[in-house]
């Protein structure tokens, strides 16, 4: 069985240690949470501007295309 580094230390009885190496995996986790938070408004942020330009155009259909291709059948 592996055991983690605060088990260990918490098995051996160093205390001061064990705090800091707690503190240091909840830091290490609120900074994940935090990234994770960061991303998601970003990308909220990004959908919400595409969706606002999109509103602008009164009628999609109303945009001509670059190219007119057509199918030669």
């Amino acid at each position: 069985m592996i055991t983690s580094l605060a088990e260990r230390l918490e098995q051996k009885g160093y205390n001061r240690a064990l705090e800091l190496v707690k503190r240091a995996e909840e830091r290490a986790e609120a900074e994940k949470q935090r990234a994770t938070h960061k991303a998601r408004l970003k990308t909220a942020i990004s959908m919400r501007k595409k969706g606002l330009d999109l509103l602008q155009i009164p009628n999609p259909r109303l945009i001509q295309p670059r190219y007119n291709f057509q199918l030669a059948i």
